[in-house]
């Protein structure tokens, strides 16, 4: 059965997911005509910058159509380009404005207080009901959840982060803990950078590679250190680029049963002589805990 993204808020398993021709037989553009419509319930500073794009990638047997939005500058729309395919890695550039760029650093510095710095980062996870209202959080989320192909609806509550210099994020996986008494089980992570950083900074994935096909038991257990990969050309690694994002997966296919993709683990190299602001969201297949499950 043909998994379809349709532009709309859930994911639809039918083989007639909307009224009218199935969207494989139609062009990019009648695709875009088809679905349009769908978007006009988003808010008018967001949508004076927005145009559509059409992503399409294959997950095991099954393919899906992931209606893309995405932000547009005088320079061209932003374009998917794939870092990875195990785990499946897509950074996208000029994906918001400068607007929202510093709307979102002026939300971060006034929420920010000193209980929030951990010592490896200043953190802060905007899990509070009155902030689901604010428009700029809630378009954040749905931006995830049509990178992702995700429900935008079951997305966790944004998370703001600023690293100092020489702050770092040791390597570590998104998913599979266990938080307020419950396994996490993230399926994608949601990653945009505020700011550019010239020196430092980057997020790196040490054990991700460009074959999908790969025994998953044949990673090494080991954990590099971070500390000795930072420098090292021959792994993936992202410097930070003002308003653009990295969306990747943190679990294998179904196919292969569904787990923690152990090559997913990633973490933050230190910041040289400057800041690094960053805005994260999580995203579920399925709701994924109490009080929290229906934030937007």
């Amino acid at each position: 059965m043909t998994q379809v993204w349709d532009a709309g808020l859930s994911w639809k398993r039918s083989r007639n997911a909307r009224s009218g021709p199935p969207l494989e037989t139609l062009s990019v553009e009648e695709r875009f005509e088809a679905t349009k419509s769908k978007y006009e319930h988003l808010n008018e500073p967001l949508l004076e910058f927005l145009t559509i794009n059409l992503l399409t990638y294959h997950l095991g047997n099954n393919n899906f159509w992931l209606f893309v939005i995405v932000g547009q500058k005088s320079n061209g729309m932003s374009k998917c380009i794939i870092l990875a395919k195990n785990p499946l890695v897509m950074f996208f550039r000029n994906c918001i404005t400068t607007y929202h760029q510093f709307k979102l650093l002026n939300l971060a510095e006034s929420k920010f207080t000193e209980d929030a710095n951990s010592g490896f980062s200043t953190s802060l996870y905007l899990r509070n009901k009155s902030d689901a209202s604010l428009w700029i959080l809630r378009e954040l989320a749905l931006l995830a959840g049509n990178l992702s192909g995700l429900p935008w609806d079951l997305a966790e509550p944004v998370s703001l982060t600023k690293y100092s210099e020489n702050q770092n994020y040791e390597l570590h996986f998104d998913s599979v803990f266990i938080m307020e008494g419950k396994e996490m089980k993230r399926s994608a992570t949601f990653l945009l950078y505020l700011n550019s950083v010239s020196n430092g900074g980057e997020t790196i994935f040490p054990r991700s590679i460009n074959e999908s096909d790969v025994d998953p038991t044949s990673i090494p257990n080991d954990k590099p250190l971070l500390r000795e990969i930072c420098h090292n050309d021959n792994v993936l690694k992202v410097a930070p680029e003002a308003r653009s994002r990295l969306v990747f997966f943190n679990h294998l296919t179904e196919e292969k049963g569904g787990g923690l993709n152990r090559r997913s683990i990633h973490g933050s190299c230190p910041v040289v002589n400057q800041e690094k602001w960053i805005a994260q969201i999580w995203l579920h297949h399925e709701p994924w805990g109490s009080g929290v499950t229906d934030f937007w």
